[in-house]
């Protein structure tokens, strides 16, 4: 929920293009958060079922990696200079 809540809204704020549309805000922001719902799920249910680890350790890996995962990915297409979609 922190992921959803405070990390697709910031990302937004910091890595969007400045000259956007308003169906491209709306695109960027459920794609947003897909992408960090459809990886922390993942993450989550390696962690916990592949790798057996408790639930709080499942937790915090899958947020993490998530977190790191998708800031990595900004950062990146930040430097490149490409627009992001």
């Amino acid at each position: 929920m922190l992921l959803l809540a405070v990390g697709v809204p910031t990302a937004y704020n910091d890595y969007r293009p400045s000259d956007e549309q308003t169906w491209v805000a709306i695109v960027w922001t459920i794609g947003g958060c897909l992408l960090v719902t459809i990886g922390f799920v993942g993450s989550y249910l390696l962690f916990a079922d592949v790798l057996d680890q408790s639930l709080l350790v499942a937790s915090v890996g899958a947020y993490l990696v998530v977190f790191g995962s998708v800031l990595a990915l900004l950062q990146a297409r930040q430097r490149s200079n490409k627009p992001l979609p």
